[in-house]
């Protein structure tokens, strides 16, 4: 009886978190499919962070067996693994653990979500370059001088384009509110790292 009454108490604690596992599952498996391709081990030469974290997924796969549950005949499996979890306080045991893993193996997981978010952002440059045919390559040179003409924002439709000539000299950009002020320097932006 103890052992059920701790079993859901800490299941509705794992609940909470079970988002957040599911997660890092994903982006270890996401980083795992971009792995395999030499153009992305030629930017990333150092992915040794996958195989040092990938023993979590197992933990996390039957942390969240629930979430997979999709017919009646699956449901009697649970049930029978469910007694199981109640009688030996597997889940508990396997979730404290994992939070060990990801406490011992937070520099890892750090170079995970690096990995996919940089992996993401050029994916995300790529698209709209690639939608926006007046995407702009800058130039860049050592001169104390910004000298842009008809820039437009690379995410607004039917943009207005701008012009502007710095020689050495700052700007201070002024106007009444909603005129397009932080929008002007977004562009600017935008257009600058694009």
């Amino acid at each position: 009886m103890v052992n059920i009454v701790f079993h859901y108490k800490t299941k509705m604690y794992i609940n909470y978190y079970l988002n957040a596992v599911n997660q890092l599952s994903i982006a270890l498996k996401v980083s795992e499919k971009f792995s395999v391709y030499p153009e992305i081990r030629a930017l990333f030469p150092n992915l040794n962070f996958i195989r040092h974290i990938q023993d979590i997924r197992l933990k996390t796969s039957f942390i969240s067996f629930e979430k997979q549950l999709s017919n009646e005949f699956v449901a009697i499996i649970w049930f029978v693994i469910e007694l199981l979890k109640i009688q030996f306080n597997i889940e508990a045991i396997l979730f404290y653990s994992f939070i060990g893993d990801i406490v011992g193996k937070r520099q890892s997981i750090d170079e995970l979500f690096r990995f996919v978010g940089e992996i993401d952002c050029a994916i995300s440059v790529a698209s709209v370059k690639h939608q926006n045919e007046l995407i702009c390559k800058p130039v860049f040179t050592n001169e104390n001088e910004i000298n842009i003409s008809d820039i437009t924002h690379p995410l607004i439709e039917d943009c207005v384009p701008n012009s502007i000539h710095l020689n050495a000299k700052s700007l201070l950009l002024t106007g009444s509110n909603m005129s397009g002020k932080t929008t002007f320097i977004r562009m600017v932006a935008l257009n600058s790292i694009m």
